[in-house]
């Protein structure tokens, strides 16, 4: 029975013991003291019930307020989400992050800098960064130092900038190609990832507009169409980044005034080309590709001249 009603058949309970009560006194002194009696807990009991229900009453109505109010924070901050997900996701973006800034090319194209700054949410380093490698038996070998003396080169006038563009890549072949795997193997994967990015205030609206999507929300169009923007921007961010050191990064290490810079290794991506990592493999055919399409007829002749010929 709705609340309402309930108050109302109260209210009636209440009149009629009323009026049971007044119509007592022209009764016997001892049937009027014994109506009395009855009466009165039956108007004590309907008030008292009436009191309860009105008070329960206000407080479903403001805890249904402050639910609401409260639903929008709550789907922004944990995305509707366990705890302990959330800061494995949490973690497993800020680790993409930070790799994507230590090796990103850095000065070789500065308008990408920008969007990759602003747009993509990457760091820039402030120092050189000690770079190695760990071999199959699990121990590690350090390349130190991993930058050259700065030289006078007026396009990189500190030695972070020299470092990050051309004497990361000066470093060894085999260096270049597990660096290039996995930037582009992460690079992948957050494009297919909804196209995400590294800043907060993007992800946010990001995963407010993926409630909507499933109907835990609503969203304006406004917002709607601006979303859809964003995610054309960032995505081209991506775009770009990916085609810096996939396709253009010889190139561009060339034209900077480098004269040691170490190719990828086509074996290693030979290999890789069917590794059980998804994202690795793909990353792999897409360097590979790249790689054979730069060398050239003569390059590609020559790299068959070289293991296939015979001893």
């Amino acid at each position: 029975m709705p609340p309402k009603k309930i108050a109302g058949f109260l209210s009636k309970v209440k009149d009629t013991a009323d009026s049971k009560l007044h119509a007592g006194i022209t009764a016997s002194p001892e049937t009027q003291k014994k109506l009395t009696g009855i009466m009165s807990k039956v108007k004590e009991g309907a008030e008292k019930a009436k009191g309860e229900l009105e008070k329960a009453k206000k407080e479903l109505e403001d805890r249904m307020q402050d639910d609401f109010s409260d639903k929008g924070s709550i789907a922004e901050e944990n995305g509707l989400r366990p705890s302990s997900l959330q800061l494995e996701i949490n973690l497993t973006l800020e680790i993409g992050q930070l790799l994507l800034s230590l090796l990103h090319a850095w000065g070789l194209d500065k308008d990408l800098d920008k969007v990759a700054l602003s747009k993509l949410g990457l760091l820039r380093p402030r120092i050189p960064v000690s770079f190695g490698l760990v071999s199959g038996r699990g121990g590690m070998s350090l390349v130190l130092p991993t930058w050259s003396p700065r030289r006078d080169n007026i396009n990189f006038p500190t030695i972070i900038e020299y470092f990050t563009a051309i004497g990361h890549w000066e470093l060894s072949h085999t260096l270049t190609t597990h660096h290039l795997l996995s930037l582009i193997s992460i690079t992948n994967t957050l494009t297919s990832v909804s196209n995400a990015s590294f800043v907060p205030e993007q992800e946010r609206k990001r995963k407010l507009v993926r409630q909507a999507t499933h109907g835990t929300m609503e969203i304006s169009n406004t917002t709607d169409a601006s979303f859809t923007k964003q995610q054309e921007h960032i995505k081209q961010a991506w775009s770009l980044l990916s085609t810096l050191h996939c396709v253009l990064l010889h190139d561009k290490v060339k034209e900077s005034g480098s004269t040691k810079h170490k190719r990828i290794q086509v074996e290693i991506l030979a290999i890789k080309w069917q590794d059980r990592c998804l994202q690795v493999r793909l990353a792999a055919q897409e360097l590979l590709v790249a790689e054979l399409k730069n060398m050239g007829p003569s390059g590609r002749k020559h790299l068959v001249e070289v293991h296939f010929s015979k001893e």
